[in-house]
Order: structure tokens, then sequence, then C-alpha cells
């Protein structure tokens, strides 16, 4: 068997209603080289394991299944990281989840001819849609924003604008020993593209060639913003250890700041108004680009929230108290 250019990259669980249409978005690809497609099914408990068997049935010689027989995710791996990466032979390889999709044929080839020709780059990105599974609603990551068509580490830590399945890069790093940090985050696709970001320069395309699914079930889109804040904030002062460029920790800190400062609003809404506005008044300059009228309008709105939410317990709790007496 040739040896291929792309491996592809697709990890998957429980996703018997996408998975399908994620294969038919490999399955399209145009390329003047030779392709690999590796999934690695996480123990689903739905029908995700049986579709990717029919898939495989039919394509025997491009598909390769990792069937995992109790969930790693649980266990604290990252099978994508840990069990599917090392298996790529490709030269490059190009990232997927069971639960997004590609949507044009000649991604991979538009990619591929670009690193082909600009060996200082470590990897390459493109814009995508966000589809809302529940409304139908679709915007774009991207879009008319101005972000670095050329990026560096620097950029990547202020912006992050890589959807995961917009990314193809370089096989050059060492699955088998990560750095431990990087197995101990939630947010995997960002911390890759740092970790490749250190080797060489990313390149931005602005074509629309992939859909990200935010639907209930997702790993990352499923959890609230509470939670989603707070890893944030764990990723970020993980990073803070790891670089000594002064450049690089100025944009390290910038970023945890404003998560800072969005972690005050939460801990606000929540009730918590004194921990909420000493936690606003510490970070309140991370926003600093932003109109102080708009500022205002953000923190008096969150008051509102918070205050209503202090309101409302004491009521429930008469009203529950009320209603055990006439028991």
């Amino acid at each position: 068997m040739t040896k291929p250019l792309v491996s592809i990259n697709c990890i998957t669980y429980n996703h018997e209603n996408y998975i399908a249409q994620t294969i038919e978005g490999f399955l399209i690809q145009k390329t003047t080289f030779p392709i690999e497609i590796i999934i690695c099914e996480d123990a689903s408990t739905d029908n995700t394991a049986k579709i990717i068997q029919e898939y495989v049935d039919k394509y025997p010689d491009l598909i390769i299944p990792l069937f995992q027989e109790t969930n790693q995710y649980s266990k604290g791996k990252n099978p994508g990281f840990e069990i599917s990466m090392p298996k790529c032979q490709g030269k490059y390889i190009a990232h997927c989840e069971g639960d997004d999709f590609w949507t044009d044929p000649y991604k991979l080839q538009k990619q591929v001819d670009f690193m082909e020709a600009n060996p200082d780059y470590s990897f390459i990105f493109h814009d995508c849609e966000i589809l809302d599974q529940k409304t139908g609603e679709k915007i774009l990551r991207v879009g008319n924003r101005q972000i670095d068509v050329v990026v560096d580490l620097e950029s990547i830590i202020l912006e992050n604008n890589v959807p995961t399945a917009s990314i193809l890069h370089r096989n050059i790093l060492n699955f088998r020993s990560l750095p431990p940090w990087y197995l101990t985050v939630s947010k995997g696709d960002y911390a890759l593209v740092i970790l490749l970001s250190e080797r060489g320069l990313g390149k931005y395309l602005p074509d629309v060639m992939s859909v990200y699914r935010v639907h209930i079930g997702g790993v990352w889109s499923g959890t609230n913003i509470a939670y989603r804040n707070s890893e944030d904030i764990k990723f970020f002062e993980f990073l803070n250890e790891q670089f000594s460029n002064q450049k690089v920790r100025n944009a390290i800190k910038k970023r945890l700041n404003h998560c800072l400062f969005e972690k005050a609003f939460i801990k606000i809404k929540r009730g918590e108004l004194v921990s909420g506005l000493y936690l606003y008044l510490l970070h309140m300059n991370a926003n600093k680009e932003k109109k102080n009228q708009n500022e205002m309008k953000k923190i008096l709105s969150a008051f509102k929230i918070g205050l209503l939410y202090l309101f409302r317990k004491p009521i429930a709790y008469l009203k529950l108290d009320v209603n055990n007496s006439s028991v």
C-alpha cells in the first residue's frame, strides 16, 4: 500500500446522528495524493461503532478503525492525541471530530499545496460555519473580522481563531511524549496549535470548508459557560508556567485577565456580588479597548441578574416552608 501523504484523524463518541456525514466529508476529497482515514471510536453506547464498521467494510484500504473496548476519555486520556495520532503515517495530519464535517472537496488539496510550497509553515487552517443543531442557525467563525493571516505563537494565544476541523499540520510532534500540561487541559485543540506555533508559522485561509456543530452532546459546546470559563483560566495558568519569552507571557497574561474579567460577571450573575465586584475591579482593564459606557451597562445588567437571584432564593424558601407547613 502506498504511504499516505495525509492522515485524517477523527475521534468520535456517541455520534450516531453525525458520523456518517463526517465520513462522507472525508470521502468526497479530491486529491492528487493518497490519504488514510483513522477513526478512534471511544466505546460509544449508541450505534456509532456499527456505522463506522459499515464504512470500513466498503473502504477497507482507506479507513483504519481504532475501536476502544472501554471509554478512554473517562479515564483521563485524550484519544485523539494519545491513541490515534501516533498511528498517523502521513507527512501531514488533518483533524475532524465525529460531530463536525468538511464541505469542500478540495479542502485537503488546497491546504497541502500551500504547505508543500512553504516549508517554514507548520500548520494551516481556514474559516468554518458554526451550526446550532437545535435551531438550524449558521454563523461564520471568522467571517468579516480582521485576523492575522500569518500567525505566530503570540497571535495564536491572543486570537484563537482556529476551528479544530480546519487544521492541517506537519506530522512533526511526538505524540508519545507530550508535555505533561498538555494532557491535563480540556482545550486540546488549542494546545495543539500552540505546540505547532513553537515550531513554525501558521497560515489562515478565508475559505469556508467545514462545519462545527453546537449540540447538547458536544464535549465542549454542551458544557455551561462557568465550566468553560474555569477551564480557560486553568489553561492560561498552565501556559504561563511554560513560557519565558516576555512577549508571549504578556499575551498569556492578557488572555488570562480577560478570562478573570468574564468570571467576575459570572459570579455577579450568580449573586456573589461582593467577590464578583472585587474581581471586576481587579481586572476591569482587561477590556480597556471597549468604551466605559458599555462596561457600565454590562456590570449593571449583571448586578440586576445577581440581585434577582438573591431575591428569588428567600422567596422560593418561604414558598417551600409554607407548603411544608400546610401538609
